[in-house]
Order: structure tokens, then sequence, then C-alpha cells
């Protein structure tokens, strides 16, 4: 059946610029940005270094991981949990 709407075959798969997933080359376009503001070419090496240093964390690991973590040090809140850094929790 013929809709004439078009539907992706992964409707779920993350956000790419070029070939890297967005979360992998934001560190890079961060310090981008600090770079044109202060014009310190290391600043491009540091996002080079931290978006390489990310995307192979987040390929040794299952995924969802940096969520996980962003729960156990208390930065995100899960629905229907306790948040992450109480470490013991009395109902």
């Amino acid at each position: 059946m013929e809709s004439g709407v078009f539907y992706p075959n992964q409707l779920d798969s993350p956000l790419q610029f070029l070939f890297w997933e967005m979360d992998e080359v934001t560190p890079f376009f961060i310090f981008a940005v600090f770079w044109a503001i202060f014009d310190r070419a290391i600043l491009l090496l540091f996002g080079v270094i931290l978006s390489w240093a990310y995307s192979r964390f987040k390929g040794k690991y299952p995924k969802g991981i940096d969520m996980h973590l962003f729960w156990y040090i208390g930065l995100k809140k899960l629905q229907g949990f306790p948040p992450g850094i109480v470490k013991k929790y009395n109902e």
C-alpha cells in the first residue's frame, strides 16, 4: 500500500554527521567554537582527542552506558527510580 510518505528503514537510528554519530562529533564542535572564540589551535586538538576517546568508550560498552553514567552521578533522573547518587534506599 503506497501512502506517499517516506519512512526510513531504521526509525530509531541516531543522527549522523558524515559517518560519525552526533554524540561522537559534538565534543569536536564544542572545542571548535572555543577555538574560534579564543584563537588557540590546541583547543582543536583537545576536541579531536576527546571525540576519539568518547568513540572508543562508546564502542567498548553496551548501548546506553552514557545515560546510565549520567544517572549514576546524578545528572539525569529516571522515572520510577531513586537518584543515582543515593546508595542506600529504604521504601
